[in-house]
């Protein structure tokens, strides 16, 4: 009966053993082409650049450290775990790319170990890594556990004697522990937030394409015209909102954020919930934020579709807005994915600020064309002066300057709204 635990045991460390080979060649591997790990490592988006430098050095230095020392039979019972916990956050890590939407390079054995197909399998890494995480907490414990007591207080015979499984930890192996601990931590808690952020990108994303979508319909059950609502005819009209019996006097250019007031019978059944027209990204809820009829909105329809495209254009705006708003069609639109229909405006009247301090990589918009992006490394076109008009023509006015982003382009819905580089 104990020569068949010791077998187990054997078994166990050779299996563990087998492990930390795999952990000493990985680390050898990233130290001998660093330029290639630290390419692959440009892929992990969610974690932040700093760390990710970080990462860089320490991630092959402590694969290389753990791997040996377990193979020179330091601390093989703690050594054992730090293994286990290290394929655990790496797998965390990775699995958070995969469920944001990412499938980042995964050359954590450099070109050595790459396994044709199966390797460029998303999920192949989680089902290995889990594999081995199994293998290596079954390990610890047919090698590793304590040994049991009958009554009398005297060691089970069957169980090994061994003085490594015996003793506790070390104080020694405990900062070690720790050390390392606080390490896998300060690379997950960045990525847990970014995680939360590309989730609220993603509600918004697909808010943006879902609304842009009814208005798509819309046009195409109007002979090609897009949604227009208020009276072009003067800066002041009432909005009514017949399946809530509400009616709202609004100027002219917030036709930019009633919209849903105004198609909401017709295509949302008389609904406008707070998580299909909210973001998530508000610093506050809609409630919060002032609206007690439940109608506002962060996604923007913009100003360029209500006025005819000479009035975008500082040249030929004539002082009467009446004289050039009104019905713009789909048929008009040259550039569908250069023209923003939906917008993300978020903060309300402190988004403000938007047009003097956000970076332009913030942007994010529902096109013509049905996709809907944020514009990483893209320009937003220049907006015109005053743009709805606002210090000479306040009563029609809403927006001003080139507050928000997309709104106010030159030549309205004949122009382009974003400027790829």
């Amino acid at each position: 009966m104990a020569a068949n635990q010791i077998t187990k045991a054997h078994i166990a460390k050779f299996l563990i053993g087998s492990i930390a080979a795999l952990f000493v060649v990985a680390g050898a591997a990233k130290i001998y082409d660093m330029d290639l790990f630290r390419q692959s490592l440009d892929s992990w988006r969610l974690i932040p650049d700093a760390v990710r430098s970080t990462v860089s050095v320490l991630l092959p230095v402590l694969e290389l450290g753990l791997g040996l020392a377990w193979l020179l039979g330091y601390s093989q019972r703690l050594l054992t775990l730090l293994l286990a916990g290290v394929l655990f956050a790496f797998s965390a890590v990775y699995a958070a790319h995969v469920a944001a939407g990412y499938v980042p390079e995964r050359k954590c054995l450099g070109e050595l170990l790459r396994v044709g197909a199966f390797e460029r399998e998303a999920h192949a890494l989680l089902y290995r890594n889990g594999a081995l995480i199994a293998l290596l907490c079954t390990g610890w414990f047919v090698a590793y556990r304590k040994p049991r007591h009958h009554r009398d207080g005297t060691p089970d015979s069957t169980a090994s004697t061994s003085r490594g499984r015996a003793r506790g930890f070390t104080l020694i192996e405990m900062l070690v522990s720790i050390g390392i601990l606080a390490l896998l931590i300060a690379i997950l808690i960045p990525v847990l937030g970014r995680v939360r952020a590309f989730a609220r990108l993603s509600v918004d994303r697909s808010n943006l394409k879902q609304h842009a979508a009814v208005l798509t319909q819309y046009a195409s059950d109007w002979s090609d015209a897009h949604p227009l609502f208020l009276d072009p005819a003067g800066p002041v009209s009432t909005l009514r909102w017949r399946s809530r019996e509400a009616e709202f006097e609004l100027p002219y250019f917030l036709s930019c954020l009633a919209w849903p007031i105004a198609l909401a019978d017709a295509y949302y059944d008389g609904q406008v919930p707070e998580d299909a027209f909210w973001s998530p990204q508000e610093p506050l809820s809609r409630t919060e934020a002032g609206d007690t009829s439940f109608a506002m909105t962060s996604y923007s329809y913009p100003c360029a579709f209500i006025a005819r495209p000479e009035y975008w254009r500082p040249e030929s705006r004539l002082g009467d807005p009446a004289r050039q708003t009104g019905l713009t069609r789909s048929s008009e639109v040259r550039f569908p994915a250069a023209k923003s229909l939906l917008v993300l405006q978020t903060g309300g009247w402190n988004g403000l600020n938007d047009w003097m301090n956000a970076p332009r990589a913030s942007l994010m918009a529902a096109m013509y064309d049905g996709s809907a992006d944020r514009f990483a490394g893209t320009d937003a076109a220049a907006a015109i002066v005053d743009a709805d008009g606002g210090t000479a023509r306040p009563e029609w006015s809403y927006h001003y300057r080139d507050w928000p982003r997309l709104h106010h382009t030159p030549d309205g819905v004949l122009g382009c709204d974003i400027l790829r580089r």
